[in-house]
């Protein structure tokens, strides 16, 4: 689900001169780490918050951050959604003390709680045994922050209903509930062929 990729992308803005890519990953790794279960990413022991991170000048960074100035921008990928969400809300300083402005990717997605009749219609799924809990992984948990709530609801009704035909009887994992639920969204909100 490109939209689960978009909701955990930040770009970083007032690096200066000779950042490297390393480096901010660096940084954000320890400045994230201890709220999203990393250590630090760099030898911590712990696994990394930042999953990519590439830093652009000129016209590629123009390209990253449009109608912005000049300068380096960087976009990083972070491990997940809620990293993302503290990345934004860091107040984060670059070496040398300037303020570095960190933003949602363009493209990132609205993300919001999932209401009640997914939560129940998820729990239903499990109880069907259509769905182990086991396949409600992290990944699994943001996307249906993602998805139409109405084709969220659907997919999981219908997957509880028909012991789980489409999706691999509880056996997908993560991965392949979300492709389901992307799949099953977009059955739903397309609009059909006109004659």
């Amino acid at each position: 689900m490109e939209r689960l990729r978009s909701a955990r992308r930040v770009h970083v803005l007032g690096l200066p001169k000779g950042t490297t890519a390393a480096a901010l990953k660096a940084y954000l790794n320890a400045a994230l780490g201890p709220s999203h279960g990393g250590g630090g990413g760099g030898g911590g022991g712990g696994k990394s918050v930042v999953m990519s991170a590439a830093v652009f000048t000129g016209a590629e960074a123009l390209a990253a951050n449009p109608g912005g100035g000049g300068g380096l921008v960087a976009v990083v990928e972070l491990s997940s959604a809620a990293a993302a969400a503290t990345a934004l809300a860091l107040d984060a300083r670059a070496p040398g003390g300037g303020a570095l402005e960190i933003r949602p990717a363009p493209d990132a997605p609205h993300m919001r709680e999932p209401p009640g009749n997914v939560t129940a219609a998820l729990d239903f799924a499990i109880a069907a045994s259509s769905l182990s809990a086991d396949d409600v992984d992290d990944d699994a948990w943001e996307a249906l922050h993602l998805v139409d709530p109405s084709a969220a609801v659907d997919a999981l009704r219908g997957m509880a209903a028909n012991g789980g035909v489409g999706f691999g009887g509880g056996m997908g994992g993560g991965a392949a509930l979300i492709a389901f639920l992307d799949r099953r969204e977009g059955e739903l909100l397309t609009p059909p062929p006109q004659p």
